[in-house]
């Protein structure tokens, strides 16, 4: 079943596990705009509510914040007007929300979960058509997280679905299901992370650990933004990837099952580890070129010694008043790290590479 098209993108429904997929029905440039996907609801990180506009997650400018729960700040009169349909809902419990003791991603899908909620008779492809995990009903979390919003009227008990009936508590938890498996992280141009959203298009994006395109947000209208990295024959499925691709296989497999209920089976992850050319040959190997799973007991006690000595290390920063003095230590240890990594793991190893990674860091915070 077809669900969605213009003359660069196909969507529909198809046959198999993965259900769903997207590919291109003209030949695509490697730096081309691929797709642009609109949010169904977007919402600021809590701890970015006085830095930057609750609407187009904008900041550098003098933002005006609401003059009823002055909680909520904007970057003009046009964002504030825009967002008062939502924001009228939420303003008498914005200030009571950010003073619960809840995590930042907590709040998010509390407040998404009205927005969503609210507009859910929209067109096109919606949130309640995203997928959702069993096992998710019996969860603590999302059942506290639904009655939460329910509880600071975020979802009116009158609110009326497509059956004529009213927003139950399992369809509410269902609904926490889909945030948990769908929904994105917004990201400024540096990669750091502003709010979340729904798109329930950029969801349809099946996922690869060699993907062909990249995920961006423009400024100011938030739009999911898909970008070829690689030329993109027409019809050829569109892919993403759902974990940072620089891990190894091991634990990309394990982060994809644990959050997205799947196993990953693209090209990447089926090729032999022995065969030339493999991404994953060496990412969790020993300088012999051995992975983690095939490490001796000795070879696993060397690792877990070099860092048990940084710890060891540092375990005296906090205790040291002088900042130069922790950057110091630091630095110190994280520089001995990367010297015994040097001589048991691999030079592409990943575990290596987040080493001096880290120690750059830290080299440019103390500013030398």
């Amino acid at each position: 079943m077809r669900i969605v098209s213009d003359r660069i993108v196909d969507a529909e429904d198809v046959s198999g596990d993965r259900g769903r997929r997207v590919e291109t029905e003209i030949d695509v440039a490697a730096g081309d705009l691929v797709l642009r996907a609109s949010a169904s609801a977007a919402v600021l990180l809590p701890e970015l509510w006085r830095s930057h506009c609750h609407k187009c997650f904008g900041s550098g400018t003098r933002l005006s914040r609401c003059g009823r729960c002055h909680t909520a700040f904007y970057c003009s009169k046009t964002c504030q007007q825009a967002d008062w349909k939502d924001h009228r809902k939420e303003c008498k419990s914005l200030a009571q929300l950010a003073q619960l003791g809840l995590r930042s991603d907590q709040v998010a899908d509390v407040l998404l979960l009205g927005r969503v909620l609210r507009r859910e008779d929209g067109e096109g492809l919606q949130p309640m058509e995203l997928v959702w995990h069993e096992e998710d009903v019996e969860d603590q979390e999302l059942l506290l997280l639904a009655a939460l919003a329910q509880k600071i009227n975020l979802v009116d008990a009158d609110v009326v679905v497509m059956d004529a009936e009213s927003y139950s508590m399992d369809e509410m938890v269902r609904m926490l299901s889909r945030f948990r498996n769908n929904n994105f992280s917004i990201c400024d141009e540096l990669l750091l992370e502003l709010g979340a959203g729904c798109f329930p298009l950029g969801a349809m994006i099946n996922h690869s650990c060699d993907p062909n395109c990249a995920v961006t947000f423009a400024p100011k209208t938030l739009d999911m933004e898909f970008r070829a990295m690689k030329p993109i024959k027409s019809g050829e499925e569109i892919t993403q990837t759902y974990v940072d691709i620089a891990l190894p296989r091991r634990e990309r497999q394990q982060r994809l099952q644990r959050k997205y209920h799947f196993s990953c089976s693209c090209a990447r992850c089926t090729q032999p580890l022995q065969e030339s050319g493999s991404l994953d040959a060496f990412l969790d190997a020993d300088i012999d070129g051995v992975p983690q799973e095939q490490w001796t007991q000795e070879r696993k006690q060397e690792v877990e010694q070099a860092l048990k000595e940084v710890s060891d290390a540092t375990s005296s920063v906090a205790s040291e008043s002088d900042l130069g003095a922790q950057q110091q230590l630091c630095i110190d240890a994280l520089q001995k790290l990367a010297e015994r990594q040097n001589t048991i793991l691999h030079h592409d190893s990943i575990a290596r590479l987040q080493t001096l990674s880290t120690l750059f860091s830290a080299e440019m915070e103390r500013g030398s």
